[in-house]
């Protein structure tokens, strides 16, 4: 429930994610995981900054070990939270 409250607050006013089928995609919940999609560095970055704000309020924090991006590009994609940066992983696979 929490969780639900704090996605809805990140996403109320972003316009960004991906475009799958006509239809924009902003992240995927399963249980208590969130994966979320953008399509830039600077759209990924605002899109992680803003479940941060929204669950701080909730007196939620995010943990940052257990935090990964995934990115499908050549190159190095640098997200941070809290000052820290997250570890990233490359995707070498075929884009569905």
């Amino acid at each position: 429930m929490v969780a639900e409250t704090v996605m809805r607050e990140t996403l109320n006013k972003f316009a960004g994610g991906l475009q799958v089928g006509g239809r924009r995609i902003t992240n995927l919940c399963y249980v208590d995981d969130i994966v979320l999609t953008a399509s830039s560095e600077a759209e990924l970055q605002e899109l992680v900054d803003r479940p941060n704000k929204a669950s701080s309020g909730q007196g939620l924090i995010i943990n940052i070990d257990k935090t990964k991006i995934m990115h499908t590009k050549d190159g190095y994609c640098q997200i941070m939270i809290k000052g820290m940066q997250l570890e990233q992983l490359s995707y070498s696979g075929n884009i569905l």
